[in-house]
């Protein structure tokens, strides 16, 4: 190994010097000057070393390098120091510059006892011959260089220690602005105090939810100094405990900053917004597919019956699908189920699958470069809620793991953390209905419910479109998280990043088979085969293999036939059935017969459900056959009332007999009546007496007056 001038060696008593960290001075013919550099107050002088023995001792490693011991204070810019400290070094500098210049002074040093060159040097600068031997020392120790000579004014005072027994104040004195009182007389704390300060400030301020330091404060004051207030107030003057100036500084010197903190906050909100945070979401997870993050939110907007705008239906649930790498929403769903796994299936299903037809559904079209997310990734992080049960389980992790994020840490899931306040604050509180405008809530405005106007189709329509607007808007991050990206010279968007690691198989994206992911991830649901098509929630359905096969006919005569199916219930145009005899699920669309609810949702269905349940709740019978009733009752016991007068035939078969020539009669009989009717409304009506107009007088009679009593 090469031994270098300057460098710093580790030698061991068993060579016959003091063991300790030596630095090589200089190298002459044949050795080496060495110098120890331990912290010492007394004067060292070097020492010589045979080149060859010492290289042999290396060779043996006997002897090893070690770090050279770099002082706080040579760290520092020249520049930067203060006048004091560059006056300092530059007349240092000019005492040992002639002699750390002289080649044969180290030799002269570590071989004589007597250096005349630095008592002449001593004479010529007026300066003690021991403070030149101690910047030489300082010269050496810290590595031949001017720096070396800075002075180590860090070492000076006791940082970080406290002073012990003090007998007099140390602090700024108080003192009256105007002179109208009398100074206070600055209270010296004592260790005692020191102590009661921390039980004070444990017992009072360190706990979720404590008390501040004014307060904290207070009540020391009440349990440590009950008789020092109490004088003070007897005798009015200032009582002799600790200002809050001091509490609150003796508080800063006992405790340390982060448990001042720490014990004050819960855990979870110390875990969410206080620790610190050095690792990113984004460091293990940097190729599209890696992991997907899904969440859901209440939205901030209210919506209308698409039946019956005048009918408020609430908030719906919201969730997306984000990937983690790139950004991308990958998957959404909104519907007005409450955050579950019903509505988490559907936001699943979203991700996974094209987004062509889904997006024609809200008349956007788009191609699948447009939104390319249509696969399975490596992992996929939710909420410990409604993804915590054995359906979702049992749905999901067949085909992609499934990782739950701890109770309240949201931190665990930020990018859809993220997307839900991007949404919010650039397409959702702008809308009339929306729960909050620009995140202020004033007292008696309107109530945001009665302006709701959108349909969940619409504000499906408003969000889709803001997503995709978001997929290809420029992300600063992207850039310095993947050289990919500076390689290509690609745009820093979502879907650029997602387009340029695909295209380079720089991802953990999977595919599946339609049939399994609608198999697993749609809603299963019991239809029916009918004589008019395949029945679902007052929809009809039918495929081509119904009619070839003739089921409706086969359900006609034999009845219904109960079917399994996979229901889509953001849009119900179409369903997967398991039709008789079938081992997988066929798409089966919309007969006309139900075309009039083509585009709708399930809860469109719900509401045209309860509107009619509410229908026949609200008018089981009509107000008019209430009176019909009654009428229809005297009717009845009239025409008893006449049959009993009427005379009674001799028997029973007298009474139907001739009934041929009774209607016949009947007949002749009302058509008479109607004529003599007619006949009777032609004659034009007798003129109606006009009642004689009263005569008026526009005659002025002046009535008598009262006569004044007064």
């Amino acid at each position: 190994m090469p031994v270098a001038v300057n460098s710093v060696w580790e030698l061991p008593e068993e060579i016959g010097v003091e063991p300790g960290q030596y630095r090589i001075l200089a190298a002459y013919a044949d050795v080496f000057i060495i110098f120890n550099v331990r912290e010492t107050r007394n004067i060292v002088r070097p020492s010589i070393f045979p080149i060859e023995e010492f290289q042999g001792h290396v060779a043996r490693q006997t002897i090893i390098p070690c770090e050279s011991n770099i002082s706080v204070h040579m760290l520092f810019d020249e520049a930067t120091l203060s006048k004091e400290s560059a006056r300092l070094l530059e007349e240092r500098w000019q005492l040992v510059a002639p002699l750390v210049d002289d080649n044969n002074l180290l030799i002269s040093l570590a071989t004589q006892s007597h250096q005349p060159k630095v008592v002449q040097r001593g004479r010529e600068t007026q300066t003690r011959t021991n403070t030149i031997y101690r910047l030489l020392n300082r010269y050496w120790r810290y590595g031949q260089t001017r720096h070396a000579l800075i002075p180590d004014y860090h070492l000076c005072g006791a940082p970080g220690l406290q002073r012990l027994n003090v007998s007099q104040s140390l602090g700024r004195k108080v003192v009256s602005r105007t002179g109208a009182f009398a100074s206070r007389s600055s209270y010296i704390v004592s260790e005692q105090d020191k102590n009661n300060i921390k039980a004070a400030v444990k017992k009072y301020h360190l706990k979720t939810g404590g008390m501040g330091l004014a307060e904290t404060r207070r009540n020391f004051l009440r349990e440590f100094f009950p008789k020092e207030l109490a004088d003070a107030d007897f005798h009015d003057m200032v009582p002799n405990a600790p200002t809050l100036r001091q509490f609150r500084y003796w508080v800063s010197k006992l405790f340390d900053k982060h448990q001042l903190i720490k014990d004050r906050k819960h855990d979870t909100d110390y875990q969410n917004n206080f620790r610190g945070n050095e690792s990113s979401a984004v460091s293990n997870n940097l190729v599209p597919g890696a992991c997907f993050e899904i969440d859901a939110t209440v939205m901030d907007v209210h919506i209308v019956s698409k039946l019956n705008r005048n009918k408020v239906l609430g908030r719906p649930t919201l969730y997306f699908v984000i990937d983690r790498a790139s950004g991308m929403t990958v998957g959404l769903s909104i519907s007005l189920f409450y955050a579950s796994w019903d509505a988490a299936r559907l936001a699943i299903y979203n991700a996974f699958t094209s987004k062509v037809d889904y997006c024609r559904c809200y008349g956007i079209d788009i191609t699948e470069k447009d939104w390319p997310c249509a696969h399975i990734p490596n992992r996929l992080i939710a909420d410990n809620a409604e993804m915590l049960g054995l359906e979702a389980e049992a749905s999901v992790v067949p085909m992609v793991p499934l990782e739950w994020a701890p109770i309240s840490r949201p931190d665990y899931k930020p990018f859809v953390e993220g997307s839900f306040h991007t949404l919010n604050k650039t397409a959702l509180h702008r809308l009339q209905g929306a729960t909050r405008d620009n995140g202020k809530i004033i007292k008696h405005a309107p109530d945001p419910r009665t302006r709701a106007i959108h349909t969940i189709e619409e504000l499906t329509t408003i969000v889709l479109r803001s997503v995709l607007d978001k997929n290809q808007t420029i992300q600063e991050r992207l850039g310095s998280q993947s050289k990919l990206m500076v390689e290509t010279d690609s745009r820093i968007t979502p879907l650029s990043y997602w387009h340029t690691h695909v295209t380079h198989y720089l991802s953990a994206l999977k595919k599946a088979s339609a049939e399994e992911i609608e198999a697993r991830l749609l809603r299963p649901v019991k239809v029916s085969m009918t004589e008019h098509g395949i029945y679902f929630e007052q929809l009809y359905y039918s495929h081509k293999k119904v009619r070839e096969q003739k089921f409706a006919a086969i359900a006609k005569s034999h009845g219904r036939i109960s079917m399994e199916a996979r229901v889509n219930d953001d849009c119900l145009d179409f369903i997967f059935v398991k039709l008789p005899g079938d081992k997988t699920f066929t798409r089966c669309t919309l007969l006309k017969r139900s075309m009039e609810m083509s585009g709708s949702s399930l809860i469109d269905i719900y509401y045209l459900q309860d509107w009619v349940d509410n229908q026949l709740a609200k008018g089981p019978v009509p107000i008019s056959s209430i009176e019909t009733l009654s009428i229809n009752k005297a009717i009845v016991r009239q025409a008893k009332s006449e049959a009993k007068k009427a005379p009674k035939p001799k028997t029973k078969r007298a009474r139907t007999d001739g009934i041929r020539e009774n209607r016949v009669s009947e007949m002749k009989r009302q058509l008479e009546t109607s004529k003599a009717q007619q006949r009777l409304s032609d004659k034009k009506p007798e003129p109606i007496e006009q009642p004689k107009k009263r005569a008026y007088s526009y005659n002025v009679i002046t009535l008598p007056t009262r006569e004044d009593k007064s």
